[in-house]
């Protein structure tokens, strides 16, 4: 992509869960569009983009370690 928006991707279901509960979201939105913390998934968006590759299915090692890393991404967004 060579223009791109670069967002963490535990927002987009908080701000989902945020809306449906009539919560406020300043602090979630304000965070997708110009991100301060070191979140550790993020999505990429632009005009277009390339496939590279496929990539192999992760073993249940692998997928219990995404689960804790994308945990400390929850805790994160919950709290804003």
């Amino acid at each position: 992509m060579d223009v791109y928006h670069k967002a963490p991707f535990r927002l987009i279901h908080e701000l989902s869960k945020r809306l449906k509960d009539s919560l406020p979201t300043t602090n979630p939105v304000r965070e997708y569009w110009n991100p301060t913390h070191n979140w550790e998934f993020w999505e990429y968006f632009g005009p277009s983009f390339n496939v590279l590759g496929r990539v192999d299915a992760v073993n249940s090692v692998e997928a219990y370690a995404f689960g804790l890393r994308y945990e400390n991404d929850c805790d994160f967004s919950g709290n804003l």
